[in-house]
């Protein structure tokens, strides 16, 4: 299992442009616009984590996350950059903090200080695709989608990538709202993600 914490555009109308903007292009994105806080690396057992994960949004209030220029990252993930605000580093430092993330993990080493905060439109995993064509993506998205501005952040949405089935051990992710807990609603499935409002 592979758990993600991100801050999802939800109806923003920059979500709605930028599923455009994919649709248009061809791209089928795998999990609705969100800006990724902690990736799975280092996470370990969610009962260990979970719990100071949501105190971590408890205590953590609603901001605004500005959306910046495209731009191609490690060669091989087209996106918008997110600006780094304050707010937004330290919600993503003290995930770090109580996740457990450990610097012998690949990915927690891109975390932390190196974390780039941004919205990917593509991630071309196999050589298939040129570094021109990267680029170029990049710029029909700076074309299309300049201006996105920014959207409101009120909540965390914890997502699971599962191999196999669902484990009946094991609870479905959920959506924590900032500054008060769970966002009460149903559970959906994109894919082999799983979102739970409690």
């Amino acid at each position: 299992m592979s758990y993600n914490i991100q801050i999802e555009l939800g109806g923003s109308p920059a979500s709605q442009r930028i599923a455009e903007f994919c649709a248009n292009s061809g791209l089928t994105l795998r999990y609705p616009p969100h800006v990724t806080v902690k990736t799975d690396s280092g996470m370990g057992d969610r009962r260990q984590w979970h719990p100071r994960v949501g105190q971590v949004v408890r205590t953590t209030d609603p901001f605004e996350v500005q959306i910046g220029q495209a731009a191609v990252l490690a060669d091989r993930v087209v996106c918008m950059l997110v600006f780094p605000s304050p707010a937004l580093q330290l919600l993503h430092k003290r995930l770090l903090g109580v996740t457990n993330a450990t610097d012998g993990d690949q990915r927690v080493a891109r975390e932390g200080d190196l974390w780039v905060p941004h919205i990917t439109l593509a991630l071309f995993d196999s050589p298939s695709h040129t570094a021109a064509e990267r680029a170029d993506l990049a710029d029909a998205a700076q074309d299309e989608l300049a201006g996105l501005g920014s959207f409101p952040a009120s909540s965390v949405t914890i997502t699971c990538e599962l191999a196999g089935a669902l484990p009946l051990s094991e609870p479905l992710p959920e959506h924590l709202a900032f500054g008060c807990g769970p966002v009460l609603g149903s559970t959906s499935q994109v894919g082999d993600t799983f979102y739970r409002a409690l």
